[in-house]
């Protein structure tokens, strides 16, 4: 998979600097990079001509007014292990689980350690909608459970409910290289037996009655995919959702009470949130 490279130009700080980020994702942007005044964008190949979105990028920068675009840029090849390598650090999450990459040696006294090859996938617990669900995952009992770790990028979430007791956990992303790159995690982690990897979207929720759902995704996909997340859990089951804003709370939790869930706790972190829910 390819991508192209967009540089936004701007003045804005957090909030409104998260917002953006927010919006510009919902767009089809699937990474950013922060720099001092700099957002830098990366759009896959996957998501169509980025010369198409010109418009739509257009409308969202003018509701800001503080930021400017510059050209698409084609991305050439990269060995993302190298360049995430020279600048990667681990990340420690209390005493629960330690995130590490092959490289690193470091081993910390936790309950369990988790091995990411990260290269351009979502999901090294640096982002605060990943430590959130952690967090989540850390209080709840996952013994005998059927989990479906929808968006699994690397695959770390499914992979921390497997290392916790679930019986099963079917990881599902719609991406390729994440699917890959999940599939290398799950046997560097050892757990082939419990957790299976699959491409594709809400569809592969077709049929399943699980005790569980992790889907660390964004509002707008969490939004449209509701149902199919009710459709699958069993009565009592858990959703856990995150990806989304705080001020993206009222629209999430609305649509979740109407498909049946009810809100049993949040968590927020620089100004980022995770949900739990129960089914009916």
């Amino acid at each position: 998979m390819g991508y192209y490279k967009k540089v936004f130009t701007h003045t804005l700080v957090s909030p409104e600097s998260d917002l953006l980020v927010s919006d510009l994702g919902d767009l089809g942007f699937e990474s950013f990079e922060q720099e001092a005044g700099a957002l830098i964008g990366y759009w896959p190949d996957t998501a169509g001509r980025p010369e198409e979105a010109d418009a739509a990028i257009a409308d969202i920068l003018s509701q800001y007014g503080l930021v400017q675009d510059g050209a698409w840029e084609k991305m050439p090849d990269i060995n993302w292990n190298q360049a995430w390598e020279s600048h990667y650090e681990p990340v420690r999450i209390g005493d629960f689980c330690f995130v590490h990459a092959p490289f690193h040696t470091e081993r910390p006294n936790v309950k369990h350690f988790v091995e990411i090859e990260p290269k351009m996938s979502f999901g090294t617990a640096h982002h605060p909608t990943t430590a959130l669900m952690i967090e989540f995952i850390a209080e709840t009992d996952w013994r005998g459970r059927q989990v479906v770790d929808m968006g699994c990028g690397t695959g770390i979430l499914g992979l921390l409910a497997a290392k916790e007791g679930a019986a099963a956990v079917l990881a599902v992303d719609y991406d390729d290289w994440a699917c890959a790159n999940a599939r290398e995690n799950v046997t560097r982690n050892g757990l082939a037996d419990r957790v299976t990897v699959v491409q594709g979207s809400s569809g592969q929720l077709t049929g399943l009655r699980v005790d569980a759902v992790l889907a660390n995704i964004n509002r707008n996909i969490l939004l449209e995919h509701l149902p199919a997340y009710a459709a699958a859990l069993k009565p009592g089951g858990r959703l856990f959702l995150s990806g989304f804003y705080e001020s993206d709370v009222p629209v999430l939790q609305e649509r979740a009470e109407a498909a049946g869930f009810a809100l049993k706790a949040r968590k927020t972190r620089e100004a980022w949130t995770a949900l739990a829910f129960q089914y009916r």
